[in-house]
């Protein structure tokens, strides 16, 4: 999974154009719709049989996914392409776990013969807490792509990405050609999106891309353009060692000063044994408790101000005389308590107005 950003005029393509002598070849385009873009969050997989539901989100933000017009948009839509309106068009926390768990409902029903491991690069947004939380709540297997490689490793970026910037700019400008201003609404536009999602993203096995990143079941039929960056010799196998990595070698793969729970991403690869629960003492009797059991007699009576009175109250009672009164807190009468107002310790504080 990535993001990549869409503008929604993809201009610039070549091509001859006629012109006067006096005019000058121009496309006349708005500044908003040359600085308004989309996020598509994007998916593929090493299995053709899955990539047709694997969804695909589209965001945007306010002025670009109107309410009066969000809901004529989602019908359009194809059935594993989601819109997502919100107050910016960049990805955040909230809309990663909204992905994630869109991911692990449309993977539910291949979850019995596979194991769904998702690929995701260093960006402190995916390695976020709750994410990782997300993916695991998904019973999904979360694997980072180190930071600075993902150019290199990251299928996506490496394969997929080109080919659907290249068919997307292709489709706008001949959808723009058909109109008699050129300029295209934005279901237009996203009628051109759904095309070159169903030709590029659906429509090819992206097996080779994961073989040829390294991700494979052989990670020798990598490319050798990965080996020689890697520093490992083009005819030689790559040696992946069968032991947990250190924590050294786990802090090279984040950025720097990213604060990434370990823990957590290692949480489905290791799983301690079950521990029985630990036996705790019998908890102790409160001095109260003991001294009212022992009786105004026993041991320890008269301890505890409030156990020296109940046994007062109780010899009274036993006796036939009236039972002590009872002390009355003193009232502490304050203009304001600020931080520095020294008050006695149990006093309580009743504030007036006017005084």
């Amino acid at each position: 999974m990535d993001e990549t950003s869409v503008c929604l005029f993809q201009g610039g393509s070549k091509g001859t154009v006629f012109v006067t002598k006096t005019k000058k070849p121009q496309q006349k385009v708005s500044r908003g719709k040359r600085r308004c873009c989309l996020t598509h969050v994007g998916l593929i997989c090493d299995r053709p049989g899955v990539q047709a539901v694997l969804p695909q989100v589209i965001i945007g933000n306010r002025q670009t996914f109107l309410v009066r017009e969000l809901a004529a948009l989602q019908v359009a839509c194809l059935p594993n392409v989601h819109l997502l309106r919100q107050k910016s068009a960049w990805n955040n926390i909230d809309t990663m776990i909204y992905v994630i768990r869109l991911l692990g409902a449309a993977l539910e029903p291949y979850t019995h013969e596979v194991q769904p491991i998702l690929f995701l690069d260093a960006c402190r947004l995916h390695l976020a807490s709750r994410v990782i939380a997300a993916c695991h709540d998904a019973h999904i297997w979360l694997i980072v792509i180190p930071a600075r490689m993902t150019w290199m490793l990251q299928p996506l970026d490496t394969h997929a990405f080109f080919k659907y910037k290249l068919q997307l700019k292709g489709a706008y400008q001949a959808a723009r050609a058909e109109t008699e201003d050129g300029n295209l609404h934005i279901s237009s536009f996203l009628r051109c999106l759904y095309k070159v999602i169903r030709c590029v993203l659906q429509g090819r096995s992206w097996s080779f891309a994961f073989d040829e990143d390294g991700f494979g079941a052989d990670p020798d039929q990598c490319r050798p353009s990965v080996k020689v960056s890697l520093e490992v010799d083009v005819g030689a196998p790559i040696g992946i060692p069968g032991r947990c990595p250190t924590d050294e070698q786990f802090k090279l793969c984040f950025p720097q000063k990213a604060n990434v729970s370990i823990a957590g991403l290692l949480k489905p690869f290791f799983i301690g044994p079950v521990l029985p629960p630990p036996v705790l003492p019998a908890p102790r009797a409160g001095r109260l408790q003991a001294a009212l059991a022992d009786g105004p007699d026993g041991p320890i009576a008269g301890r505890t101000r409030g156990a020296k009175r109940q046994a007062d109250e109780k010899a009274a009672r036993e006796s036939g005389a009236a039972a002590p009164l009872r002390s009355v807190p003193r009232v502490v009468i304050a203009r304001s308590v600020g931080p520095q107002a020294v008050l006695p310790r149990g006093a309580p504080i009743a504030f007036f107005k006017g005084i």
